[in-house]
């Protein structure tokens, strides 16, 4: 339990000690003690030996804020122990050491609990110091000489109902990142841990004694190392550089697929939140690999070439031997195991006959190809290509003598036969491969839910903090008594405020990938929205000495478009070209109607974006990175989410950069008839 400092003046304790010791009237003691909003109280620890003694505590002064707050007066509680109001919930050891303090003579501070007339718990922070001097005289009719002892109390319940709100909510969330079957883990900017889950303590038993909040990363994994978690083929020293790049963004950015010592595979998704933070989740892919690799090793170990396509006409895996036949041919397919790819001419799709039967296909060097084909229960198409030259070249012979053809070719005919089989065996492969794979994107989908979810279960205590923290910031129910308290509430109200727009964000972009997003169309006069955006932002602008200007015509036509979301594409877009504009530019938004469509124009002589990196601008989760962007922290969605908003509106986004030279983001929305 922590210990809070009051602090007492001189010119509180010593008219105490005057008017104790019969130096002031019994009038100026009471007047100053009723004016307190804080309890004071006055005990007599002299125990039967002359000596202090706690437990000889007698109550022998209460001012009227102590009835207020306990209900007891004086004459309730003179003749008991002074240690009667102490609660159950109070700290034993400060209860010990405020004894010990009695004892010596020493002044002492706790929080300590207490209970009230009517039953009633209240927390307070108490005082005591001993009241100094010798006292010659008597004191409301007590004999001189005795250990009186000063003693302020000031009620802190609210505060303290207010921590355990806030341990509450931590413990919800770490409750519900530990129900997770995946690791999961939250870095701070400085790469030092802030959170992590169960799963993650136990997939890293050998150093579980380090994981705790505050580790830097490069430790824990250097002694992962060292323990020999990690499966690692060749200089741990040069692997751990690797990984290290990798996690910073030098090397390449999205999923990292580890091997551990017992052969597990995790595949690790690490991605930077707004706030530089860094967030990581450890999903076991260890089936999915062995399956892929048990297919790869069977499709590798026959003398025919295999080719596996997916419903929507995309190549899904093919072995080296299709590929060397399918170069010889004239196609290039793609390497033996990649993400679908587009069918290359349509190879199999205008074959006569249909997709049951064969294809025989000559080379330009003579040479010929026999190609089945068959369709899988998915919709899918798996194929075999053999080479039947000499098979062919019989066939050719053998017409010039009819006995001898119908020999070959029933040899022909069986051979046929037997690569059929082969083609259904090969194709239950595939099956189970595909199946696999629906798994797997099963499982993202289902991790996508996930976080929509527990978006939506964090904003409730988010709030709860975000307006408990602002009440005490504005000491909204009287004054705090210590700057520092109002500095870290302030703290934590920003970075709630900050939390909660990031979690908005997501909760915006998962709507919309998911299609639930609903437009709630009303009419809007643009300048109107215009000004309200700039004005939020302008501020910002002011801090950064960039120029905002305004070119809005002032006839514009309405808008039938959703409001919320109209200011949201707004917003993102001026807060973007502030963020990446140096200080002294320039900001313009500016606005044209363009036929039967209204044009919304943000322009800015910021950093601009290179030719190469046009291509990643409004991908979700993707920042480019450069020395000023690094500086400014960013999730990579404000921009996406702008364009899927603008694209929810039957509008379109135009960019236009120039690396050096400044970016100008066009949102072009369609002017609809308002319904009669």
């Amino acid at each position: 339990m922590g210990i809070v400092a009051i602090m007492e003046s001189e010119t509180v304790r010593r008219p105490i000690q005057e008017n104790l010791a019969g130096t002031r009237p019994d009038a100026t003691y009471e007047a100053l003690f009723r004016r307190s909003r804080d309890c004071v109280t006055v005990i007599d620890c002299t125990g039967p030996d002359g000596a202090p003694n706690a437990s000889s505590a007698r109550t022998v002064y209460v001012n009227p804020a102590f009835t207020e707050l306990t209900g007891y007066k004086l004459g309730d509680i003179a003749s008991r122990p002074a240690e009667i109001l102490d609660g159950t919930g109070s700290d034993r050891r400060e209860l010990a050491r405020i004894r010990r303090a009695i004892a010596y003579g020493r002044s002492a501070r706790a929080e300590i609990q207490g209970f009230a007339r009517d039953g009633c718990g209240y927390w307070a922070e108490l005082s005591i110091s001993p009241i100094d001097g010798p006292i010659d005289g008597p004191i409301g009719g007590m004999p001189g000489g005795r250990h009186l002892f000063l003693v302020i109390q000031r009620d802190i319940t609210e505060r303290r109902q207010e921590v355990e709100i806030l341990r509450d909510s931590n413990r919800r969330l770490q409750e519900a990142i530990d129900s997770v079957s995946q690791a999961i883990t939250l870095w701070d900017a400085e790469d030092r841990l802030l959170l992590h889950n169960r799963p993650f303590t136990e997939l890293f038993a050998a150093t579980a004694h380090l994981i705790r909040p505050g580790a830097r990363f490069e430790r824990l994994l250097r002694a992962n190392v060292q323990a020999g978690v990690y499966r690692i083929d060749g200089d741990p020293e040069e692997w751990m550089r690797a990984r290290l790049d990798w996690r910073r963004g030098k090397a390449w950015d999205g999923d990292q697929t580890l091997t551990l010592a017992d052969g597990r595979r995790f595949r690790v998704s690490e991605h930077q939140t707004s706030s530089g933070h860094l967030v990581a989740a450890w999903i076991d892919v260890t089936e999915i690999k062995r399956v892929e690799q048990r297919l790869m090793d069977a499709i590798e170990s026959v003398n025919e070439g295999f080719v596996l396509w997916d419903a929507d006409q995309k190549l899904v895996l093919c072995n080296s031997r299709y590929r060397a036949l399918s170069a010889e041919g004239g196609q290039h397919p793609a390497p033996a195991l990649v993400p679908p790819v587009p069918v290359p001419g349509g190879e199999f799709f205008g074959l006569d006959g249909g997709l049951d039967g064969g294809h025989e296909e000559e080379l330009p060097d003579g040479r010929w190809l026999l190609g089945s084909y068959r369709r899988t229960s998915e919709g899918g198409v798996v194929g075999i290509k053999t080479d039947i030259t000499l098979l062919k070249r019989q066939e050719l012979r053998l017409k010039a003598n009819e006995e001898s053809l119908r020999v070959h070719v029933a040899e022909l005919e069986e051979a046929r036969g037997r690569l059929e089989a082969q083609t259904a065996a090969l194709s239950q492969l595939a099956s189970r491969y595909l199946t696999a794979r629906d798994n797997a994107e099963e499982a993202s989908r289902i991790k996508s839910q996930f976080l929509a979810m527990m978006s939506h279960e964090l904003r409730t205590p988010l709030n709860a903090i975000i307006g408990f923290s602002e009440m005490i910031e504005t000491q909204a129910l009287g004054p705090v008594g210590v700057t520092r308290y109002v500095e870290y509430a302030r703290d934590v109200h920003t970075s709630g405020r900050h939390l909660l727009e990031l979690i908005n964000d997501i909760l915006d972009m998962s709507k919309v990938e998911a299609g639930k997003y609903v437009l709630h169309r009303t009419e809007v006069e643009p300048g109107r929205a215009i000004r309200h955006c700039v004005r939020m932002v302008r501020l910002r602008a002011d801090e950064a000495a960039i120029d905002l200007i305004e070119e809005v015509p002032a006839a514009l036509p309405m808008l039938w478009a959703d409001e919320r979301a109209l200011n949201q594409i707004l917003l993102n877009l001026l807060s973007n070209a502030i963020k990446f504009t140096n200080r002294g530019g320039r900001v313009t938004i500016s606005a044209e109607l363009v036929g039967s469509e209204l044009r919304l124009m943000v322009s800015d002589t910021g950093i601009g974006i290179a030719a190469e990196d046009m291509e990643r601008v409004g991908t979700p989760f993707e920042q480019i990175d450069n020395s000023h962007t690094r500086k400014h922290a960013g999730t990579g969605l404000g921009l996406a989410l702008t364009r899927s908003l603008t694209e929810l509106h039957g509008g379109r986004l135009e960019i236009k950069s120039e690396l050096g030279v400044g970016t100008r983001i066009g949102v072009v929305l369609p002017l609809c008839p308002v319904a009669a």
